[in-house]
């Protein structure tokens, strides 16, 4: 009776055991719902930034924390659901992407109407770590189902499913899996140079690469974003 009574909503289709806060605008603040002990710190954003890492996840911003699954998985349970179905998109050796869609129930912030939310999410072997690059298609899905969550609820906490493999940081605060290093290493092996890259972007109108000298100067997204684009590139040597 007890585990009944903890799960029963009110008429506005909260938790009556759970204590809510909320926004300016009267909306419900997720965020302040999820359990600390999924959260912990980012010690990578501290790292890059050559700042001490806190002991504790206490006045650290959200976007210098990490949440696991689990907290996600509670948080989506608590706002109440009825359904969650996945689409593959792309399922490859090197590449998977997959869409996530949630039925949430109806609350007051809806007008007690269910809705109907989905995000994507992507996995390579350029973003996984070595452990995972033959469960490309099960990350995907992890991380759709973590972003769907977190951009319906507004959770401007990532997930760990979403990061990339942890970087290693040298005394300087550079890394060794700088995603440029990467971009510069495949296009390497499909035997391009950067004025090559650079060329053909500025043609495409990316006016972006005139401020680049090298592939260590493209920013990370951009470099991923080149990196998911150029791996199919056949190599210019074949």
């Amino acid at each position: 009776m007890e585990n009944t009574l903890k799960f029963k909503r009110n008429e506005l289709g909260l938790l009556d055991s759970v204590t809510y806060k909320y926004n300016e605008d009267d909306t419900i603040d997720w965020r302040s719902i999820i359990n600390p002990k999924y959260l912990y710190v980012n010690k990578e954003n501290f790292l890059r930034r050559k700042e001490t890492v806190p002991e504790s996840i206490v006045g650290v911003r959200d976007s210098d924390l990490i949440s696991t699954l689990g907290g996600l998985k509670e948080l989506a349970s608590l706002r109440g659901y009825t359904s969650v179905s996945y689409r593959p998109i792309v399922a490859g050796n090197d590449y998977a992407a997959t869409t996530c869609r949630i039925e949430w129930i109806g609350n007051y912030e809806t007008n007690m109407i269910p809705v109907s939310f989905e995000d994507c999410a992507g996995a390579s072997t350029y973003n996984t770590s070595e452990l995972i690059q033959t469960y490309l298609i099960e990350t995907a899905t992890n991380r759709a189902f973590a972003r769907t969550i977190r951009n319906f609820l507004k959770i401007n906490i990532v997930s760990r499913e979403e990061l990339p493999p942890p970087k290693d940081f040298n005394k300087n605060g550079s890394s060794q899996l700088n995603p440029g290093v990467i971009l510069g290493n495949l296009m390497k092996e499909k035997g391009r140079t950067f004025d090559d890259v650079k060329e053909k972007l500025l043609n495409e109108g990316d006016k972006s690469f005139e401020n680049y000298k090298s592939f260590n100067d493209v920013p990370g997204d951009k470099a991923f974003q080149l990196i998911d684009r150029f791996k199919v590139l056949k190599s210019k040597n074949a």
